[in-house]
């Protein structure tokens, strides 16, 4: 694709909306953009190695095409001759130039290697975590979440990863990084952003039917807008009320790639939300359950002990994966797509905890007044 006459590859099209990145393609430029302080050094690697093998490739093919020439059959009658000769110098030379060029490459290699592996002690910590098909990343120690990753500009950041069900990888190709993301294991990787922007996020290890829909987004801000997207955020998170909550949770935590709230049925997911509370649920074993609020509370902490009939046992424990909050609005927001909720219930649902108790403070200061202005009783 050209833009302007410009060739772009394609994991540029994403960052067309970012001059600072876009403006790098270039006609030879065979690598995106150089985003963090990684690239320079992996870039300088690649290119070496790459003109490396184009000269060797160059030498062997301008000898063979030589050799072909000089020593081609000039006429039907001609035999070949043998000409066995030995050169120690040559023999040496073609030994030690090639064995001093790997020797290098390893060396620097594996310096890279080494920074990658040992994060600074004062880099910011986020949590991500991996699931089939999405992303999370968590901040503040799990004061909330979002789908997209948002670091600072010029500060260490360290990534620490972990998945919910099988083996992904993390890649964000702009900044050089990649790290497997396995289950039941904390791995780490980290990286210094150089350039702001919104840069694409994929998973780079095979892992299931939507594999190539598991993308993201990396947002560098300046610091000073990082940190007010951060206390923003934990604002946010602190004041919304359980159903708000429950839906955003829906969406972060990969909820919505199993379970329709339609009454749609979603191919490899789980049963849909819409009316489960209040309903009879028919299990696998033949038996069958009242899905009240228990019920979907162990359905979500305990997701294999109830299997509805019909469906397989795929879906991850989010024991400890989610605080007492989280779990409260997700039942919340399960709860709200049954027809069988009450229409009070679903507005309380909508207000947060503190609104509720001061509404029945001021029912109860009411009350009292009444009683207060009510005539005593004369004997």
């Amino acid at each position: 694709m050209f833009v302007n006459g410009v060739p772009l590859v394609p994991w540029k099209l994403d960052n067309m909306d970012n001059p600072s990145i876009s403006n790098q393609a270039s006609l030879f430029r065979l690598l995106p953009s150089s985003s963090s302080t990684f690239a320079p050094d992996h870039d300088w690697l690649f290119y070496f190695i790459t003109w490396v093998s184009v000269a060797a490739f160059a030498i062997v093919m301008a000898t063979m095409i030589y050799f072909v020439i000089r020593y081609r059959r000039r006429h039907p009658d001609q035999r070949a001759q043998s000409r066995v000769s030995h050169s120690t110098g040559l023999e040496v030379t073609w030994s030690i130039i090639p064995t001093l060029i790997f020797v290098f490459i390893f060396w620097y290699g594996f310096k890279s290697f080494m920074d990658k592996a040992n994060p600074p002690r004062d880099a910011y910590t986020i949590t991500a975590i991996a699931w089939t098909w999405g992303w999370r990343f968590s901040y503040e120690d799990g004061a909330f979440e979002s789908p997209e990753l948002y670091v600072p500009r010029d500060r260490p950041v360290r990534i620490l990863l972990t998945s919910q069900d099988v083996i992904h990888s993390l890649f964000i190709p702009d900044f050089r990084v990649k790290k497997d993301v396995v289950p039941d294991r904390l791995n780490t990787m980290w990286f210094t952003a150089t350039e702001v922007g919104t840069f694409p996020l994929l998973c780079a290890e095979y892992c299931g039917r939507d594999h190539s829909e598991m993308l993201s987004k990396v947002h560098v801000l300046e610091d000073r807008d990082f940190r007010q997207w951060l206390s923003e955020e934990r604002q946010a998170a602190d004041m919304l009320p359980p159903l708000e909550l429950g839906e955003r949770l829906y969406v972060n935590l990969g909820c919505a790639s199993c379970h329709s709230i339609d009454g749609s049925s979603i191919s490899g997911g789980g049963p849909s939300f819409l009316n489960i509370f209040r309903y009879e649920r028919p299990l696998r074993t033949g038996e069958a359950v009242m899905a009240d609020e228990e019920y979907l509370r162990r359905s979500i902490l305990e997701p294999g002990a109830e299997v509805t009939a019909g469906y397989n046992n795929i879906m991850p424990s989010y024991a400890g994966q989610v605080n007492e909050r989280q779990l409260a609005a997700l039942v919340a927001f399960v709860k709200a797509q049954s027809d069988r909720l009450t229409a009070e219930e679903l507005e309380a649902l909508k207000r947060l905890p503190e609104e509720d108790e001061e509404s029945d403070e001021d029912a109860a200061d009411e009350e009292a007044g009444d009683e207060q202005a009510q005539p005593a009783e004369v004997d």
